[in-house]
This record gives C-alpha cells, sequence and structure tokens, in this order.
C-alpha cells in the first residue's frame, strides 16, 4: 500500500486496488485520501497488485 499512498499527490477523491493471490482477484474502491483508509484495509499478501488515484480534474 505505500506505492499506492505515493501516487496520491495525483488524485484524492478516490483509490483502488486490484490484487490476485492464489488465481482469486479481489477489487476494493473506496472515496476519499488513501492514508485515511489504510487502517480500514485489511488486505491479505498478495503475489501482484494493481492500484490507481483520481483525480477529480482529470474526469471533466
Amino acid at each position: 500500500m505505500l506505492w499506492l499512498h505515493g501516487l496520491q499527490h495525483r488524485g484524492h477523491e478516490a483509490f483502488g486496488i486490484a490484487f490476485s493471490r492464489d488465481a482469486n482477484m479481489c477489487v476494493v474502491h473506496r472515496h476519499g485520501r488513501v492514508d485515511s483508509a489504510l487502517n480500514d484495509l485489511h488486505m491479505p499478501p498478495a503475489e501482484i497488485a494493481v492500484g490507481h488515484a483520481v483525480n477529480p480534474k482529470m474526469l471533466r
């Protein structure tokens, strides 16, 4: 999650994470800043993950 926290300056409206473990895919979306949700997310160790941060200026 530290890598996604490092990207939140690009957008702090919302973020999402998709990760894979044992051939199962899980997707999580949250509104708000990454650091505000770090304590609420209990992600298991993953083999691979991808995340994004939403910048509201880019949605226009």
